[in-house]
């Protein structure tokens, strides 16, 4: 093949040229602009839940909870992050302290337990009543907040939580830059008095 400063440029033989030692720079420069376009994507159109909330124990939620739970708590909540949607997040870890049943998913859910007391954006926590007594005892846990049981609160009326003996409590702010504990007072407030 002749240089390509050889040939007219554009023609056929410009192109075979081109295509042919290029081809590995074209290929990774489109796969380039994949990844950044896909990226800057996801970034743009990502939603900012305004409050996450932590359920963990000796339970799992079904989806039939998650559909009356989540529009529950939406509408006890304000718009924080000001995006114009009220967004609940939830994260749910099983945990069951009782040594007879533990197995190796045990020591994972406790190491990302203290993961989210460290690090975690959440600041309601759903407990079963073993959990609550264990970080209590640690001192984590806001409990002027303590819904007594959630048996007994119309927020988790028709869910797996309403046969359970768990606690909904806020955790202690771990710096005064923290985000914003706003949704978790307003969502508290407003099923308390329900």
């Amino acid at each position: 093949m002749k240089s390509i400063s050889d040939l007219p440029r554009f023609s056929k033989e410009w192109w075979k040229n081109v295509c042919f030692y290029y081809k590995w720079h074209f290929l990774i420069g489109v796969i380039a602009v994949i990844l950044i376009v896909g990226t800057v994507y996801s970034q743009v159109t990502r939603v900012k839940p305004d409050l996450f909330i932590l359920f963990s124990g000796d339970y799992v939620l079904t989806e039939a909870d998650h559909a009356l739970l989540k529009p529950r708590m939406k509408e006890a909540i304000s718009d924080i992050n000001e995006d114009g949607k009220t967004e609940v997040q939830f994260i749910e870890i099983p945990l069951k302290l009782d040594s007879e049943r533990t197995d190796e998913t045990t020591a994972a859910s406790n190491l990302q337990m203290q993961m989210q007391f460290a690090t975690g954006e959440q600041h309601i926590l759903v407990l079963d009543r073993e959990l609550f007594n264990l970080y209590h005892a640690q001192g984590l846990l806001d409990t002027e907040t303590l819904f007594v049981s959630t048996k007994e609160n119309a927020l988790f009326e028709g869910t797996t939580l309403a046969q359970r003996d768990a606690v909904m409590v806020t955790r202690f702010k771990r710096h005064d830059n923290e985000s914003d504990f706003t949704t978790s007072g307003e969502l508290i407030d407003y099923w308390k008095n329900k």
